[in-house]
């Protein structure tokens, strides 16, 4: 295999640095946004989770297994 051939199989060929690094710079920003949302759906889920009231969610889980005569929703007691 020739050095300067600029394969893919030739780490020392730079004939693709530029377009390399607009990849890197894309992947890295589109990885930044998913993690963002993420962070942003766990928050939000763990701050709705904790605002509910429990009694209720209960007493709707309970409601809920007597009218399908099924067992309970959600595992409640």
């Amino acid at each position: 295999m020739r050095s300067g051939s600029g394969t893919l199989l030739d780490p020392l060929s730079r004939a693709g640095a530029p377009v390399d690094a607009a990849l890197r710079g894309a992947l890295g920003g589109a990885l930044q946004a998913v993690f963002v949302i993420g962070l942003a759906a766990a928050v939000l889920g763990l701050a709705i989770t904790a605002l509910s009231p429990n009694g209720r969610v209960t007493q709707m889980g309970k409601t809920l297994a007597a009218k399908s005569g099924g067992p309970e929703v959600l595992g409640l007691e």
